[in-house]
Parts: structure tokens; C-alpha cells; sequence
């Protein structure tokens, strides 16, 4: 993400007289702000006429009549949309194949009952008609009303986004996406959200620049705001965002303390203690270029502000510290980049992907890559030959840096894991971070796992423990310090996205295993990273395989729930078969075959493997039945050719099977008494 910088966007200020008698920043008021043109919406990409309609696309979706349901076309389904505020109801006829075409979510709906005509959907009307309608389109439709303002195009991103339909919809979605100065706070920062969401970086940028300049709040202040979207992992986003334009706002505030600082150090106590109590960066700039003469110029392709004493009023210039440099004329970077573009990590750090175009998994990471590319500035490389690497590395990731060794990126291959990977190899030079007390609730949404260790200068033991630990896992997780916070006993706090958990521990022996299983997932996605972890749990692991990413991430989110009751004694995990090539087939499994999803549970403690039956779907109350039957006795292990059955044990052979039902039996594994489904 390119990071906003100050610009001169507020209207030129009239040059003071020498001897004129200025006014205390704190009895100023600042004129109002001057933009420069900002973004306009796509007009050209967005709305139709009524006769361009696909003629497979039903017409303005709308079902008539409803009854009898007969009347429905085949191929084509009623969705009912029931929300909003006040709440109403539209029926939208929708076509089956082409909804379920770009669409997991909604081709696992259909299919779940193929004999079912009309389908009820709990959401906003208006934002699903506009969903469908540039699903069969390709184009918002007229009669709803032309621009869609912040609130609105946010909630149709997330909309998309829950849906699974966000990369067939992204570029309306970006298209519809306009920034002006008539835009109050709220609806910039909605603006700025979806931007994020839909990858536009031009959007993105000014929204972010613009906020910057002239808001005055803390900006955690604005992800607190109830908007149209409140899902876990959005409230996530919108902390990460909040605390990456924070920091640079402090960035473009602390050139601007220290002009004000070599101007005069009364100037810079009587004005910077505002910057906390609703002065924004607009006000603090247009104050010291008007009436102290600092100026930005470009020296040697360098933004820098200059103070110039010739023009000072002589009020404050007999006030400035004997200086010779600052008779000399001071000069200081503004931003450490090249004319207002954000400072790149160096060349001595890039991100770079080995990968073979001929294998599966390295087209899916293809465009993975790319759809992270296009969201950050940060150099990346795709390269199809690795010195040194095995054909069984393919496809991998690695950071360079410089002569450090390189690391690797051993995370699942998404767009957002990478961009994740980059923020913390941004944040690599200090590892781990040092937060202020009042920004450590914000930092603790940057990552989907973050770390914060609130400790008191005398404390030692917990300080180096976690300071080894960061130090080993900064590419995976955050680690922060809060120094001084001022609490009576030093702990260290860990908030883990996904189920929004907060785990907290004030012990320094043992940190590292307690880090690792707080991290832990509730559903992960294996890695190789994480599977020799979960393996040394001891616990049972319910593997779930299926090529498709969309796939995967709705039995996720659909089993969520009821793996959050287990979570203590199960370890559920997603897999891409294309990246355990070997795996099925030593669970039993023959997709190929039997086709997916597939899975298979295997119970550590004593090797047996449990194969799911073939085309049970992967539903909470399915798993719930099947794992009755395993513990009851009525399914057997399977067991690989060439091998004997594994018999049960006469005394109690059932407790050491594994199950998916809610009663539970006690095991010994190495000495110690365990629960196990």
C-alpha cells in the first residue's frame, strides 16, 4: 500500500509582512481548505440502458408471479431478500449456472437441495439486487438511482466478499469507487475501507491522503463507527488500516514538530500539544508556512522542508535558537521518499516466488500473487527457476534482505496471507515493535494473530522470553511492546483474529509453546509450516481436502461454530491437495475417484484413520452423526493393503476411537489423562 504523504493541497497562504505580530496557534483559526480535484466515479463502465440486458439474465430479476411456483423457469431459482432498514422485500429471479458459476457460496446453496425453487436471504435488498445484477450484467442497474455513496459501496464489497463473488465483480465495484471534498469523514473512511477491499490503489490513496490532512481525531476513533459491515475479519481490516495511516500521520507530523522546534521551542510546545486534542495536519502546516515561512522543496528529487529565516516575522525570529545551521537556512526530509511517493523497503528487501507454470498449485499461486502485487508497493518478483531449489520446492516464496539469510514464506498461498507476510517484513527492522500505551488496543488488530507484551523497565525475565520468541516467529505473527504502561503486574496479551479470542499469560517459562497454541486457528489451513505442530498435539486431526480455495474457505466458515466447541480436543484443518500431493492416499482416500471434498480424521494416539464416507456433505449435524458411529463401534478404521485390521481393545477399545459427537472419554497419552471425542 503506498502511504500518504503531506501535500500541499490547502490554498497558497499570503506572505506576512517582517514586522507583523503573529498569533498564538492557539487563538488562530485556519481558512478553509482549498482541494485539488479529486476522483470522480466510472461512468463509462457502470449503467447501461434498459436494452443492453443479457437476454439469459431475467429481466430486472424481479419473479412474477410467485405462485405457483411452477411458473419458475427451470434453470432459474427465486431468491427472497428480506432486510434493510425500514425493512423490505424483493424477489429476485436469479439463473442458477450463472450465479453458481462465479459464486462457492451459492453453487454449495443450490446444489444442497437441487429440487428447491425459492430460497430466503436475510440481507439488504438494494445491495443484493446490485450484486446479482452485475453477476448476470456486468453493469449496476438504472432504476435503482445513479452514484452510490461510501456506506453503500462498502457494503457491496463485503457483500461480495461474503458471497464469494468478489473477483467477478471487482472491477464495477472499483469503477463505482469516487473520492470528493464534499465527503464527510465517515463516508471517506467507508471509501477508503472499500478500496482496500476491491484493491484500488488510486481510490485508496487519495481517500488515505485526504484523511490524513485533515482529519483530527485519533483515527482508531473512526474503526470504531457501526457501518454495513461487521464481520470479524472486516473489523480486523479496519483496525490494520487505522493504525497504518496513524503511523503516517505521526511520520508527517514529527518533520513538522521539528520545524516548529528549530523556529522556536515555545512554538513547538504551544502548538504540538494540540495535535492530540483535535488539531489536524492541514492546521499545523498552514500555521508554519504562513506566518513562520517553512516551505517544501525538492532538493536532489527529495520533498524537504526548509525554514527561511530571511522571511521570518521578526516577532519569532527573535525567539530562534542561535543556530548556525538554522541562519544557514535549515533543511530537513520531509518524508524518506522520492517526491512524495512512500520510501520502498530498499533494495536490499524484495519478495520473490519460484514457481512452475506447468503445476496446478502454481497457477492458483499465480494469480494469488498478482492480486497481491497490485495492492502494495512493496517490491515482488515472480520467477519460473530458483538456484539451488529442489523440484520439490516448487512453488515457493522468499524474502530477501540484503545478506541476511532469506525467509521463507511458509503460509497458505492467498493474496491476503502475502500481503500479511509484507506488512510484517515491513515491520522487521524492529522486531518486536514499540507501541504507545494508547495506540496498543489499535495495534493489536494489525495481523490476524499479534502479540503485545505490557512490561515495566525493571522487568527482565518476561522481556528477553519475549523478545526471543518475536525474534523467532516475526514472519508469521506481530509482536509488540508496550514500555511503562503503568500495570501492577507485567503480562503479555495475544488477540487472535478469527474467533476474536484475547489469551493472556504473565509467565516467561514455557512462552514460546504458549504462543504457538493461542495462535492456533480454530480451522486452519495446513501449511508446512503448522503440520508438524498439530501432529505434536496428540489430538485427533479431521482433515478436509478440496482444491478449490472458495471451497475451503466456506466449510470453514460453516463449521466454524462447531469447531469452536471442540477446539481443545480436535484439530480441523483445510487442505489443498495440490500442496499434499501425498496426503489423501495415506488417509485412505482416492479423490480421483471419489471426487471432493474429501476427508478423513486421524487419531494420533494410536494411528487409526477414519475415511469420511463419500459424498456426505460437510455440515455440522452430518459430522456430528457420523462421529456417533465411530464411537459406537459401527465404523472401522481403515486399513491400509497389505495389512492386518487394527482390532479393538476389549477393555474399553471404544474410548481411543475417535468421534465427532458431544460426549466425551478419558485416554492416557504419555502418563497423562486427555479428553478425546
Amino acid at each position: 500500500m503506498e502511504a500518504p504523504s503531506l501535500d500541499a493541497q490547502a490554498a497558497p497562504m499570503s506572505s506576512q509582512a517582517p514586522d507583523k505580530v503573529i498569533p498564538s496557534f492557539a487563538d488562530w483559526k485556519a481558512p478553509p481548505l482549498s482541494f485539488q480535484p479529486l476522483l470522480g466515479f466510472s461512468e463509462s463502465v457502470l449503467y447501461a440502458p434498459d436494452d443492453s440486458r443479457d437476454p439469459l439474465a431475467p429481466e430486472n430479476f424481479q419473479a412474477a408471479p410467485l405462485n405457483p411456483l411452477d411458473a419458475i423457469p427451470n434453470g432459474f431459482a427465486i431468491l427472497k431478500v428480506i432486510g434493510g432498514s425500514p425493512q423490505e422485500t424483493i424477489n429476485l429471479k436469479v439463473h442458477i449456472e450463472a450465479v453458481s458459476k462465479v459464486s462457492a457460496y451459492f453453487r454449495a446453496v443450490f446444489s444442497s437441495n437441487r429440487g428447491e425453487k425459492l430460497w430466503i436471504i436475510r440481507q439488504n435488498p438494494a445491495h443484493v439486487h446490485d450484486i446479482m445484477s452485475i453477476v448476470h450484467y456486468g453493469h449496476v442497474s438504472l432504476h435503482l438511482g445513479a452514484r452510490r455513496d461510501g456506506e453503500h459501496i462498502l457494503a457491496l464489497c463485503y457483500l461480495a466478499q461474503q458471497y464469494q463473488v468478489i473477483g467477478s465483480v471487482r472491477h464495477v465495484l472499483r469503477a463505482l469507487m469516487h473520492v470528493d471534498s464534499t465527503m464527510g469523514d465517515i463516508e471517506l473512511w467507508w471509501m477508503f475501507l472499500a478500496a482496500a477491499l476491491c484493491h484500488n490503489p488510486e481510490v485508496f490513496r487519495v481517500a488515505a491522503r485526504t484523511l490524513l490532512w485533515r482529519y483530527q481525531g485519533p483515527f482508531a476513533k473512526l474503526a470504531t463507527v457501526p457501518c454495513p459491515s461487521q464481520g470479524v475479519l472486516f473489523q480486523q481490516l479496519q483496525y490494520q488500516l487505522a493504525f497504518f495511516v496513524e503511523n503516517c500521520r505521526n511520520r508527517e507530523s514529527f518533520w513538522l514538530r521539528e520545524a516548529a522546534n528549530m523556529v522556536d521551542p515555545k512554538l513547538w510546545q504551544e502548538m504540538f500539544p494540540y495535535s492530540v486534542k483535535g488539531r489536524s495536519i492541514s492546521e499545523q502546516w498552514s500555521y508554519l508556512s504562513q506566518f513562520c515561512q517553512v516551505k517544501v522543496v525538492v532538493v536532489n528529487g527529495y520533498r524537504t522542508l526548509a525554514v527561511d529565516k530571511q522571511n521570518i516575522p521578526n516577532e519569532t525570529r527573535g525567539n530562534m535558537i542561535s543556530s548556525r545551521l538554522l541562519w544557514m537556512g535549515f533543511w530537513v526530509p520531509l518524508i524518506s521518499g522520492t517526491a512524495g511517493q512512500e520510501a520502498p523497503p530498499g533494495p536490499e528487501m524484495r519478495l520473490i516466488a519460484c514457481a512452475k507454470p506447468a503445476k496446478e498449485i502454481s497457477k492458483h499461486l499465480e494469480a494469488e500473487w498478482e492480486a497481491a502485487r497490485s495492492s502494495t508497493e512493496f517490491p515482488m518478483a515472480w520467477i519460473k527457476h530458483c538456484a539451488d531449489a529442489p523440484a520439490s520446492a516448487y512453488p515457493s516464496i522468499k524474502l530477501l534482505r540484503g545478506d541476511q539469510p532469506a525467509v521463507d514464506f511458509l503460509g497458505p498461498l492467498t493474496s491476503d496471507e502475502i500481503l500479511r507476510f509484507v506488512d510484517r517484513a515491513r515491520r522487521s527492522s524492529q522486531v518486536p515493535s514499540r507501541v504507545p500505551a494508547e495506540e496498543a488496543e489499535s495495534f493489536g488488530n494489525v495481523d490476524a494473530f499479534v502479540c503485545v507484551a505490557h512490561l515495566e523497565p525493571g522487568e527482565t525475565a518476561l522481556r528477553k522470553a519475549f523478545e526471543t520468541v518475536a525474534q523467532k516467529y516475526w514472519a508469521e505473527f506481530t509482536f509488540g511492546v508496550v514500555d511503562g504502561s503503568g500495570t501492577a503486574e507485567a503480562r503479555v496479551v495475544c488477540r487472535k483474529g478469527d474467533d476474536t479470542s484475547t489469551h493472556t499469560t504473565t509467565l516467561a517459562d514455557g512462552l514460546e509453546a504458549w504462543v504457538l497454541e493461542a495462535s492456533r486457528p480454530v480451522i486452519a489451513e495446513l501449511t508446512p509450516l503448522n503440520h508438524q505442530r498439530f501432529i505434536d498435539r496428540a489430538w485427533p486431526i479431521v482433515y478436509i481436502f478440496s482444491p478449490s480455495t472458495q471451497v475451503r474457505a466456506s466449510i470453514r466458515a460453516s463449521l466454524h461454530d462447531f469447531a469452536k466447541k471442540q477446539y481443545a480436543s480436535l484439530t480441523p484443518v483445510t487442505v489443498d491437495p495440490n500442496r499434499f500431493p501425498d496426503l489423501p492416499a495415506r488417509l485412505g482416500l482416492d479423490p480421483g475417484v471419489d471426487g471432493y471434498p474429501a476427508g478423513a480424521v486421524h487419531q494420533i494416539s494410536n494411528g487409526r484413520i477414519y475415511p469420511y464416507p463419500r459424498g456426505k456433505a460437510f455440515t455440522p449435524r452430518e459430522l456430528q452423526g457420523w462421529g456417533l458411529d465411530v464411537w459406537q463401534g459401527r465404523v472401522k478404521p481403515w486399513t491400509p493393503l497389505g495389512q492386518k485390521p487394527v482390532e479393538d481393545d476389549t477393555a474399553g477399545g471404544r474410548s481411543s476411537v475417535v468421534g465427532l459427537h458431544r460426549s466425551k472419554v478419558k485416554v492416557r497419552i504419555g502418563g497423562r489423562e486427555r479428553d478425546e471425542l
